[in-house]
């Protein structure tokens, strides 16, 4: 009997070790199983922010171009011809100063003098290199700028 009683022991402990072993898989799956539902749930808030924060940046961007065209439409008064003149505004902004620098670059026209002494200087005056030239002149690069004429 003490064989035997032995042997049941065994058996019977073998059998507790299998079941501990078959819980503990059991554990491990089920806290995998949390993990990987925790892992997915972050991915998904990650995504989620990602594309707010792509429509924040659009809409953003869509209001300050709404913005730019309702002030350039605001401030333009029509003038000679079929010029444009900007009015200055009272918002000193990186964006506006920017703007308001642009415009007055543009509405700058050459002198007189600088233009006749382009078209004397090349056979066809309204060129990229003749208005180049003509700035340049008018800018008082070239001697014998508006001197009152040839000395003799």
């Amino acid at each position: 009997m003490n064989d035997e009683e032995q042997e049941r022991r065994f058996r019977q402990i073998a059998d507790e070790a299998k079941q501990f072993l078959a819980n503990q898989q059991k554990q491990k799956a089920q806290q995998n199983l949390l993990q990987e539902q925790k892992f997915r749930e972050k991915a998904d808030e990650a995504k989620q922010f990602l594309a707010n924060q792509q429509k924040q940046k659009a809409e953003q961007n869509r209001l300050q171009e709404e913005q730019f065209r309702e002030l350039v439409n605001r401030n333009r008064q029509p003038a000679n011809n079929s010029q444009m003149t900007i009015k200055s505004s009272d918002c000193n902004c990186e964006f506006c100063v920017g703007t308001e620098a642009a415009f007055g670059y543009l509405e700058k026209k050459l002198c007189p003098a600088g233009k006749a002494a382009a078209k004397r200087k090349f056979k066809v005056y309204p060129s990229a290199y003749a208005n180049g030239w003509a700035v340049q002149y008018c800018r008082g690069k070239f001697k014998g700028k508006k001197k009152g004429g040839k000395k003799k």
